[in-house]
């Protein structure tokens, strides 16, 4: 989600030519959402929460952490 995010600032700044008029805006916009994603998650509508509540398990990484 936090790619998605920095994905879409640079193409409204640079795709549509807005660092002149607002990029900054733009930039402290989406500089919140990601710290709001980091510090307290996707909250309580995120599909990932709904489906574990429902004892659905979620198919694990490949990482080191991996089970």
């Amino acid at each position: 989600m936090i790619g998605f995010i920095v994905v879409q600032s640079v193409t409204n700044i640079f795709g549509h030519d807005l660092a002149a008029t607002s990029g900054a805006l733009i930039l402290d916009q989406r500089a919140f959402w990601v710290l709001t994603l980091v510090a307290i998650g996707a909250g309580p509508l995120s599909p990932d929460r709904n489906l574990a509540s429902m004892g659905v398990r979620l198919p694990r990484g490949q990482g080191k952490n991996a089970a």
